[in-house]
């Protein structure tokens, strides 16, 4: 590249690239948090309803029960599992989501929020400055290229210019004290 190295030394925009990765980075990881923390909400809620559903449907074998109707004691038993299996399964769900607890809370959510905005605005920030500074630079050695183009050209117009009164110069030569054009030769 040459002329353009100088442009690319000395930016810092390998840096402000390092550090916009470090806080996406940051973010992504944050967010498979957020994503399972939502996913185990939503199985806890899920848990709930059901749980609900059995504890309806064993109140009502039992109902049935006591006002004397035959039921299926297998049926009711297997609500009665379903309700124990239910019922733990809650618990774990609620000690795993209580141990993420700075997750449920909001005021924290919102202050980690603030420091990933602030993240990402000083890393876009330095982005801009790097490319801002390397787009300076870069007009900088443009301007450059362009004058030693034009230096370029001037010596090359020169140049032909000095050729042209040579050769016009070989057209009329003295000989023997007359001038002998070209053309009698």
């Amino acid at each position: 590249m040459g002329v353009f190295d100088d442009a690319f030394r000395g930016t810092n925009f390998e840096d402000a690239y390092s550090k916009t990765k470090i806080v996406a980075d940051k973010i992504n990881v944050k967010g498979a948090r957020y994503i399972e923390l939502s996913r185990k909400k939503i199985e806890y809620f899920d848990t709930k309803s059901k749980l609900s559903k059995a504890y309806s449907k064993y109140g009502e074998l039992q109902y049935m029960k006591f006002i004397g109707e035959e039921i299926d004691e297998n049926e009711l038993s297997n609500y009665a599992n379903s309700i124990a299996e239910f019922r733990e399964k809650i618990n774990v769900l609620k000690e795993e989501m209580q141990k993420n607890e700075e997750y449920n809370n909001s005021e924290e959510l919102k202050k980690e929020a603030e420091r990933f905005a602030n993240d990402v605005k000083d890393a876009s920030k330095e982005v801009k400055d790097a490319i801002s500074q390397q787009v300076k630079e870069a007009k900088e050695v443009k301007e450059v290229i362009v004058n030693q183009v034009k230096e370029t050209t001037e010596a090359i117009k020169t140049v032909q210019n000095s050729m042209q009164q040579n050769d016009s110069d070989l057209d009329e030569v003295e000989v023997t004290g007359e001038k002998v054009s070209s053309e009698d030769i």
